[in-house]
């Protein structure tokens, strides 16, 4: 951002960095639950059957983001306190 200062829309210019950082990662994530994951499972048969491919693929889910929080994104909280 300090790059761009002097120039027009410095937070145009960084917050579309962000997400152009951000939305491969998310459009990955959503691969391989809507595709790689059914792929393995097979299909699944009757209501019981997607109920609990359902839960699986969220118990998944919370799994990923429990361990992105624990191992990544806390650690650059942790950082906070140096640069505020």
């Amino acid at each position: 951002m300090l790059h761009s200062r002097g120039g027009i829309q410095p937070f145009r210019k960084f917050y579309l960095r962000r997400l152009l950082r951000i939305f491969p990662l998310y459009y990955l994530a959503l691969f391989v639950v809507l595709a790689i994951v059914p792929y393995l499972a097979g299909k699944p048969a009757g209501v019981r059957g997607v109920l609990i491919y359902a839960a699986v693929c969220i118990g998944i889910a919370f799994a990923v983001a429990y361990l992105s929080w624990h191992l990544y994104e806390k650690q650059f909280l942790k950082l906070k306190s140096r640069f505020a």
